[in-house]
């Protein structure tokens, strides 16, 4: 929503940031941002994407006065509130609640403003019980919910926020583009970047590209969204792909997040497609996820597949097999069928989860790399618009 006021709020000229990073042997430059030019308008909701390093962290930290520029310039007009990352301005041995009070203080809100608004910031926050726990016993999801429920009930100007939605359930998520909503019906400006763009394509008025420290391009969310997709797709190298690995380079990307009793081996995992491992895949042909285990992890384990867009980090497909007991003994295999035509353009990672008792042990994350090719014969408009295509059957009928 942009307000017929139509004056800037953040205007950014020529800027430009340079870090050094220490070497075993001398010293690395490295540009985070070269000549950015940019006006934001006063009640302008707009989304700055881009690949990782591409420098839209560093440009928040920027506009935030968190950092500053080696040159350029930002002029702001209005009070800044920002969540820049999990757990900024956060003391990790303090309780959630002093930590509110805290950060309450930092952006100067004064404590019986607090206690009038401390109800809002428990809603949004949603885990009353650990309150009056360290906040280093929160999880990612919850600290960036304590966060982003103290900084919506600060009055600013300016809202930025920093991969909000990226450690969040789909719940969070979805509550948490309402809230960016409410913030810019009521004037205020509001600065989204993420890796996910679809998830704020339909709400921003404009997005930026951002690529290698530079602006790329400007323009309406579908516009940038469009050549974002296309660019990266294009950009996509068949040397990166990877459709077959076996043990032991599957422990190599294997995390391990709470240890139990026993090991989990995944000794090999391949996508295929008419009978052959495969990272090219033809969007129009089934293919087929397997996979082969040994565990010695005592009680019921679930086994979990999940596909997320390389580029966007968006989960496309998950699924779960039912929890059981596993002989050590033995070897076991695991397949997931892919239907054709689910798939539209994509590169795409695999991962693996290893669940008991509904909490995650152990994840292999971006497994397998690989990308879905539709025939050539396909529509252009199809290769554009989404990954998924569901192919529901569809009648229309005169009353």
């Amino acid at each position: 929503m942009q307000t017929s006021s139509n004056h800037n709020v953040i205007k950014v000229g020529s800027l430009s940031k340079t870090y050094t990073l220490p070497g075993n042997s001398r010293q690395k430059h490295v540009t985070a941002l070269s000549d950015i030019n940019l006006d934001v308008i006063k009640g302008e909701m707009i989304g700055i994407i881009g690949p990782n390093g591409s420098g839209k962290s560093t440009l928040l930290k920027i506009i935030s006065e968190i950092t500053a520029p080696d040159s350029g310039f930002v002029d702001i007009q209005g009070k800044v509130a920002s969540i820049l990352e999990v757990g900024t301005g956060f003391n990790p041995d303090l309780t959630g609640r002093e930590n509110i009070y805290l950060n309450a203080r930092l952006h100067k809100m004064k404590k019986k403003e607090v206690d009038s608004k401390l109800h809002n910031i428990l809603n949004i926050f949603g885990f009353p019980k650990f309150l009056d726990s360290p906040v280093k016993q929160y999880s990612s999801g919850m600290y960036m919910r304590l966060a982003f429920a103290i900084v919506v009930n600060i009055d600013a100007d300016i809202y930025l926020f920093d991969e909000v939605m990226s450690v969040g359930d789909m719940a969070f998520q979805e509550r948490a583009l309402e809230i960016m909503k409410h913030l810019n019906r009521q004037g205020k400006t509001i600065g989204i970047v993420t890796h996910a763009p679809d998830q704020i394509v339909e709400i921003v008025d404009r997005m930026v590209l951002l690529n290698n420290g530079r602006i790329v391009t400007v323009n309406t969310p579908e516009k940038v969204v469009q050549y974002y997709r296309k660019t990266t797709l294009d950009q996509g190298s068949a040397k990166s792909l990877t459709p077959c690995l076996n043990y032991p380079d599957t422990e190599k990307l294997k995390s391990v997040y709470e240890r139990h009793e026993g090991e989990f081996r995944l000794e090999k995992i391949s996508i295929n497609a008419e009978g052959k491992s495969c990272a090219e895949l033809n969007s129009s042909i089934q293919s087929t996820i397997s996979l082969s285990f040994k565990t010695s992890i005592k009680g019921p384990v679930s086994i979990g597949i999940y596909i997320n867009d390389q580029h966007y980090n968006q989960t496309l497909l998950s699924c779960f097999s039912d929890a059981e007991n596993f002989d050590e003994n033995k070897l076991y295999s695991l397949e997931i069928n892919i239907p054709a035509e689910y798939f539209n353009s994509f590169s795409g990672h695999l991962g693996v989860l290893v669940i008991k008792n509904s909490r995650i042990l152990m994840n292999y994350n971006k497994i397998l790399v690989f990308r879905y090719s539709p025939p050539q014969e396909e529509s252009v408009f199809k290769q554009i618009s989404g990954y998924v295509n569901h192919n529901f059957s569809m009648s229309i009928k005169e009353k």
